[in-house]
């Protein structure tokens, strides 16, 4: 008899993977689906999801990476009078996604719970003080320019990162 606990060798299936059934019209989508559950079928139920999120996350720095240019466009969208080229906008990118990196970093290092939220406030007073002293607009164009920006990568982050989910599969 079959039991989830174990893990069973390649091809043997556990149950929930053998009675998996996929809800999607997209036939791509489905086919990937299906290989990634035929790839950790043999996974007790909480190992497959592992192994699953293990490449989801080990992919992520590269799809946030990947939207980098994305970022800077919204900022030339959001500074289209000022006379910046691209490139300016690409590396002020570069700089708030390093900066963002460094305490994502610190935050998986430092055991302390209260820090996650300080450094959370940190990032997002970062990126307006940077917006307001490189690009030297006053309180409220700023405020506005950074909210729009904000809400607007929010968007492309959250179909970057649906995006990755099916690539990753």
């Amino acid at each position: 008899r079959v039991r989830e606990g174990i893990p069973l060798p390649p091809g043997v299936m556990q149950p929930w993977a053998a009675n998996f059934e996929t809800n999607t019209s997209n036939a791509v989508l489905r086919r990937a689906i299906e290989d990634k559950v035929a790839e950790v079928g043999h996974l007790p139920p909480r190992e497959a999801l592992r192994e699953v999120l293990e490449d989801y996350v080990e992919f992520a720095p590269h799809m946030v990476f990947l939207l980098l240019p994305l970022f800077a466009f919204l900022l030339k969208l959001l500074y289209i009078r000022r006379e910046r080229y691209y490139a300016e906008h690409f590396v002020f990118a570069l700089h708030v996604h390093a900066f963002t990196f460094v305490l994502f970093i610190i935050m998986l290092a430092v055991p302390w719970d209260w820090i996650d939220p300080v450094l959370l406030l940190w990032m997002i007073a970062y990126v307006w003080i940077a917006m307001w002293k490189v690009y030297g607009q006053g309180v409220v164009r700023t405020t506005v320019k950074w909210w729009v920006l904000g809400w607007s990568y929010m968007w492309v982050f959250t179909f970057g990162m649906i995006g990755l989910a099916i690539v990753t599969l």
